[in-house]
């Protein structure tokens, strides 16, 4: 347990279904991510209009850019970085995405009430038949 994120033999294909469900509608898309991995590839891959990522920490944003910046990026890609990954939403505005991939911290204990808040705020930022898919990345 603790802050360590070892993928599991099952996570791969289940962040590309994840990834793939929270395209679905095309248009603009955000992921809210610990570390850019394998769902940040699926979604590229599903041809959204727009990609913003959101990293959290921040002190991992500069490897997202560089990610974003390599050869296997083919679609322009916003990255953000920020602090908190229940508080990321508030800097965008109403009816913003057509698909949300929220990709929760891996720790000891997950404080729900952030994560209804962050939902209650992805209701806000979402288009109407916004997509929301959460990976609970717990060990």
């Amino acid at each position: 347990m603790g802050t360590l994120s070892i993928p599991q033999a099952w996570d791969t294909p289940y962040q590309g279904i994840l990834a793939e469900i929270a395209t679905r509608n095309g248009g603009k898309i955000l992921h809210v991510t610990h570390g850019l991995d394998y769902a940040a590839a699926y979604a590229l891959q599903c041809n959204p209009i727009d990609h913003v990522v959101m990293v959290v920490p921040p002190e991992q944003l500069a490897s997202a850019e560089a990610w974003c910046a390599s050869d296997e990026v083919m679609k322009p890609v916003t990255v953000k970085g920020e602090a908190d990954w229940s508080q990321c939403l508030a800097s965008f505005g109403d009816g913003t995405f057509d698909g949300i991939l929220l990709e929760v911290p891996t720790t000891e204990q997950v404080d729900l009430g952030a994560l209804f808040s962050f939902m209650g705020e992805a209701r806000r930022v979402g288009k109407h038949e916004c997509v929301v898919t959460s990976l609970l990345n717990i060990l």
